[in-house]
């Protein structure tokens, strides 16, 4: 049976789409597709298209939350690893801003408590955006050095206040911590750290806002 099987011949130019055609035909004849005798290179124009489409995926990587170095910064001698063993020095500064996040959380949780009603759900949400910046500068913080780093627990460390007087002080606050993010972002070899100290700012300033009209409303 097998001597009379013929092999399919296959004409020196095919375009893509009778290619692909064969190709199926030729899976569902011989499942195991490894074993077919004939090998299709593609065409000259479809492997730069290929070429092209890769490219495309890689410079589109930032939009994906990676940050990847620019060209001037990849030269001999120049660590531009993301959150690599060369990003250390930046260790401190990550705990000081896990600290500083972790504390704004807890003074958000209790003005949360004492605005109620709209107030409560508009600083809950702060709350909860300043604990998501601790787990990522946590996160970062991992990467480069290996350790976890939890923020002591500073409980009772803020003097009590009233919730006009803490919505004031968090309004400066949220103002200062975006000009320090960005300006770390501004300091920063690493262009991971760049980026997330950049998005953070972003976040410090609509948090700003938000109590600036939370304020308007009392």
């Amino acid at each position: 049976m097998e001597e009379n099987m013929m092999t399919p011949a296959m004409p020196e130019e095919m375009c893509s789409c009778d290619r692909e055609t064969f190709e199926r035909v030729w899976r569902r004849v011989m499942p195991d597709g490894n074993n077919s005798p004939i090998q299709i290179d593609p065409p000259a124009d479809e492997q730069a298209r290929d070429m092209r489409r890769t490219q495309q995926d890689v410079e589109s990587m930032p939009e994906m939350g990676l940050a990847l170095p620019r060209r001037e910064e990849m030269r001999p001698g120049h660590d531009v690893m993301c959150l690599g063993h060369g990003s250390k020095q930046y260790g401190d500064l990550l705990k000081e801003m896990i600290d500083g996040e972790t504390e704004d959380m807890r003074t958000y949780q209790m003005l949360s408590r004492k605005a109620g009603g709209n107030g409560s759900k508009v600083l809950g949400a702060i709350a909860a955006d300043e604990r998501r910046h601790a787990k990522r500068l946590g996160t970062a913080y991992f990467l480069i050095t290996g350790d976890r780093y939890q923020s002591p627990n500073m409980n009772g460390t803020r003097p009590p206040m009233d919730l006009m007087t803490g919505l004031r002080e968090q309004f400066i606050q949220e103002q200062r911590g975006a000009a320090a993010y960005q300006g770390a972002a501004q300091e920063s070899g690493d262009p991971c750290l760049r980026q997330l100290y950049q998005e953070i700012a972003r976040e410090e300033q609509a948090h700003a806002r938000m109590i600036r009209s939370l304020l308007e409303q009392m």
